[in-house]
């Protein structure tokens, strides 16, 4: 939490640890290698997350963050949070139930 706070932009490569720092409001930047399997967890997130494929383009990646006005970036941080929210789900008896409802149909 004190690293999001600090924090603008997040680099990441397969970690769900990217959605609670979107949670915390940070701008996540995907960090794409040709020679790994990607495995990114906002592969169905459009709006918000950016990927980058070189060390070029992650230099400017912050630049182009720091270009967006605050109402764009404020719309399409909401739009990353509301598929966040539908992602993880907080633990409850109503959602435990549906997990152990789950696990015993198959």
């Amino acid at each position: 939490v004190e690293d999001f706070a600090r924090s603008s932009v997040v680099l990441y490569r397969g970690s769900s640890s990217v959605l609670y720092a979107i949670l915390h409001g940070l701008k996540p930047v995907y960090v794409q290698d040709a020679d790994l399997l990607d495995s990114d967890p906002l592969i169905g997130m459009s709006a918000w997350r950016e990927t980058v494929r070189s060390v070029s383009e992650l230099a400017e990646a912050p630049e182009r963050y720091a270009a967006t006005s605050e109402a764009e970036a404020v719309a399409q941080w909401q739009q990353a949070l509301a598929y966040v929210n539908s992602y993880t789900v907080p633990v409850s008896d109503t959602s435990l139930t549906a997990l152990l409802q789950l696990l015993a149909s198959t």
